[in-house]
């Protein structure tokens, strides 16, 4: 779809069911917890070809920059020391 598109028309490719270790809101006692979500594109052949991941806290921990790849399951997070929750 060309830029600048009828917004009314794009589907929403935002991702859903986001998940870290297979739960919606884990207790992360590791450094390196898995990521994973869903499409959230339900066209007909809809598919993803890249994602980015930015996680942030009061600053940004990790920003993976674009990653050409159609994986969405147990992608393993590779930012700065995770600190534990207060």
């Amino acid at each position: 779809m060309p830029c600048g598109g009828d917004v009314s028309t794009r589907a929403d490719t935002s991702p859903n069911k986001l998940e870290c270790e297979n739960a919606a809101a884990p207790f992360i006692d590791f450094q390196s917890p898995r990521l994973s979500w869903q499409l959230g594109d339900s066209r007909k052949g809809a598919a993803q070809t890249a994602y980015q991941i930015l996680a942030a806290n009061q600053g940004v921990l990790w920003d993976s920059g674009k990653i050409t790849s159609s994986q969405s399951l147990f992608i393993p997070y590779a930012g700065q020391p995770l600190a534990a929750a207060r």
